[in-house]
């Protein structure tokens, strides 16, 4: 009774648009007349996911073998349950996969046998796997443009503000001019300046008997002495990213469908969407057709297997 090309509409207006699935069956029955159940929009979503198996198995493959990954995670509701999406990603593919914020859930994604370099936001846990690391600056940038409110930190902060983006600039030019990586003399520059801010840091924010924004400046002050090599791990390498923006972006659209269409039913329905998103995330990424791709699903096609980027 349903052909795949309905179920293809179906599934773009669900999981690309974020329709609920009782507006979805509206707009179904308004645009080709019709009649479907939202139980049945339901199977459809498990019937996508089931046959994403091997497009999974395979971007997981794809992943594990890429010289270096953006990973985050954002959290969802499911009832009275907190449930977090987890993201590993490149600029060429995107895998989405729901579990808890631990280490279970992260090595049952790529992470778990990944020797390549990890991009995050400092969350400890991802420092136990890959073979180096990439910290976002720009996670760090809008935690000190918080601090620029005291005038305790105002002066170190300010500092470190205008050296990330000097920093970021003069990396943008050298990798235009076709540069792999900044001079050494050239680092050693930067990375005197970032001490010297470090110890203005050190004396606005000692550590003893801090709280509200004098800890949060504590607490950054001390990861930027700490992972320094790592925030500015892109100025010897070129190739390597200045943010984790990437993996945002991807997350972004499990916060839009949470907004839109409500808290996911079940850790089963979450996950289900995650596959599907990671299936349009990824044919969006290298420019395929997203409503092709998901009718092939639903036929002896099959889902679509991306080309390995390396």
């Amino acid at each position: 009774m349903y052909g795949p090309a309905i179920k293809a509409h179906a599934l773009y207006l669900m999981c690309a648009q974020h329709i609920p699935r009782d507006r979805c069956a509206q707009t179904i029955h308004d645009l080709f007349g019709v009649n479907v159940s939202t139980g049945t929009l339901d199977n459809w979503l498990t019937e996508a996911a089931e046959a994403l198996v091997m497009f999974i198995a395979a971007l997981t493959v794809q992943l594990r073998a890429a010289g270096h990954v953006h990973a985050d995670e954002t959290p969802v509701r499911s009832g009275r349950t907190q449930l977090w999406v987890h993201v590993t990603c490149t600029a060429w593919l995107t895998l989405l996969h729901v579990g808890r914020r631990n280490k279970a859930t992260v090595e049952a994604g790529p992470l778990g046998d990944y020797h390549g370099t990890i991009v995050h936001d400092r969350l400890a846990m991802y420092f136990g796997y890959g073979g180096g690391h990439v910290l976002c600056n720009a996670h760090v940038l809008r935690s000190l443009h918080a601090l620029l409110s005291s005038r305790t930190h105002r002066e170190w902060a300010r500092g470190f503000i205008e050296l990330i983006c000097d920093t970021k600039t003069r990396a943008d030019t050298a990798r235009v001019g076709g540069r792999g990586a900044l001079g050494a003399r050239e680092r050693r520059r930067i990375c005197r300046r970032w001490n010297d801010l470090c110890d203005q840091a050190d004396v606005a924010a000692p550590g003893v008997y801090l709280y509200g924004l004098d800890k949060d400046a504590y607490l950054l002050a001390r990861a930027l002495r700490v992972h320094r090599d790592d925030l500015l791990a892109y100025t010897a390498d070129l190739t390597l990213p200045f943010d984790n923006n990437l993996a945002e972006r991807d997350l972004r659209m499990i916060k839009l469908q949470a907004k839109i269409s409500g808290e996911f039913r079940s850790q089963t329905g979450a996950a289900r969407f995650a596959a599907i998103r990671s299936y349009i995330g990824t044919s969006r990424k290298q420019g395929q057709n997203i409503h092709t791709h998901l009718r092939d699903l639903f036929t002896p096609t099959g889902a679509w297997i991306p080309t390995p980027a390396y």
